[in-house]
Order: structure tokens, then sequence, then C-alpha cells
């Protein structure tokens, strides 16, 4: 696919026309291969990500070495290892306060502990392979191991970009310790919650059921849709048979 960029002073070039003509006054075409772009920006974004993943990979895997003793099970409890004098992270944080390095934040370190643990814990997870190292950092937030499981499971299933990832897991954990919908199941015996909560599931639910209802409706169009296609083409196929 090649496409052309006009450029020009000209103010005079109609712009509802699919092609401009070379030979418009002051204008200069350009043209450029629309599908060697599109592969070049995915080429350079998996390398972006490829390397992203190693650097976070391996810096945690160097701290847990470091600090942890190599032990996997201590990094994700916190017990520091006596190293010198060495007992934490903060050290390290202070280190690199005092020496002005912008080349890592302070959570971009306590992040690539739980990077590396993260892996170490599933890498006999198939699907979890498949996200990316922005996935797996917002996973950070869920400290419910089957519930972590499911939803590495469902990002990947349903091809959540990070954003709607981290929605999901608002749903499942909402701020201040308020009661989540997605907790209870139909059989939950809600006679005991108070009023507040009460309320604060109802509405919780309606917007749920409205959000479903939509997405109901569209998998209903798209049904309906892909149906009429595969119709017609059905009877181009009989057509053509008969002929």
């Amino acid at each position: 696919m090649t496409n052309e960029i006009v450029e020009t002073d000209n103010t005079d070039i109609d712009t509802n026309t699919d092609t401009v003509s070379e030979a418009v006054t002051g204008a200069e075409v350009v043209t450029f291969d629309q599908d060697l772009v599109e592969k070049a920006y995915a080429d350079l974004k998996n390398i972006f990500v490829h390397h992203a993943h190693n650097a976070m990979l391996e810096a945690g895997q160097y701290l847990v070495i470091t600090f942890y003793n190599d032990s996997y099970s201590d990094a994700r409890s916190g017990n520091y290892k006596e190293n010198n004098g060495v007992k934490s992270l903060s050290q390290l944080i202070k280190a690199r306060r005092e020496d002005n390095s912008k080349s890592f934040s302070r959570s971009w370190i306590y992040n690539a502990v739980k990077y590396a643990c993260a892996e170490e814990k599933y890498n006999s997870v198939q699907t979890y392979g498949q996200l990316s190292p922005s996935h797996k950092v917002e996973l950070f937030r869920v400290k419910d191991e089957e519930q972590k499981e499911s939803l590495i499971v469902e990002t990947v299933q349903n091809n959540y970009s990070v954003r709607q990832l981290r929605e999901r897991i608002n749903e499942l954990q909402p701020k201040n310790g308020q009661p989540s919908i997605e907790n209870y199941t139909s059989d939950a015996d809600f006679t005991t919650m108070e009023t507040k909560d009460l309320q604060k599931l109802q509405t919780q639910g309606q917007k749920k059921v409205e959000k479903l209802t939509k997405e109901i409706e569209k998998f209903q169009n798209d049904l309906a849709e892909y149906q009429a296609r595969l119709q017609k083409i059905e009877v181009s196929l009989e057509e053509s048979a008969d002929a």
C-alpha cells in the first residue's frame, strides 16, 4: 500500500479528493509505504518491550541475589540478609538520591524485585509470558494469588489493554475497603449487611448490568452481521455451483 503526502503552501487544493496530482502548482508529492511504516512501528514496539522486560527482570534478579541471598520467598516477604551492614534496599535508594541519579526511580527498584519474583513464580503459567511488562506491573496490585492467576488468563483471553486491566482490578478491589459485588454470588446472605453497604453493592450491580447489557447488544449485532454475510456467501456458492 503506497500513500502520498502533499506538501504545499497552496491553499486552493481540494481536500475532498483521494489523490492529488504532481502537477499541482507549488506542490511536492511525497510517497510512502504504509505497510512498511506499520511494520516498522510494530517492530520497534516489540524491541522496546523486549528490552524493558529484560532490563527489569535482570535488575530484579540481581537485587534478589544481592539483598535476599537469592531467596525469592524472602524477597516476597521482605526478609533482607545481612550484607556488610546493608539490611535493606533503603540504603540503595538513599545512595541513588544522593547521587542525583535519574536512571531509575525508587518505585522502579521495588518493582524490579516484584517483577523478578513474579517471573519466578508464574514462569510455568503459559499465559503469563504473553503479558507485556506494563500488564505484569499492574498485576502487582492484586494480592490474592487465585484472583491474580484468574486475571492473567482473563487478560490474555480478552486481549485487555493496560487501562482495561486496571479498570478490571478496580472492579475487583474497590478503594477504602468498600464491598465489591464481584466478591458475592447469588447465594450470598445479604441480610446481615448494613444498609450503606447494600446501597453500594446495588450501585455497583446496576452499573455492571448496564455494562453487560451493552456488551450483549454489541455481540448480538455482530452475530447478526456475520450471519448475514455468511448467508450471502452461501448463496453465492450455490449460484457458482449451478452456473
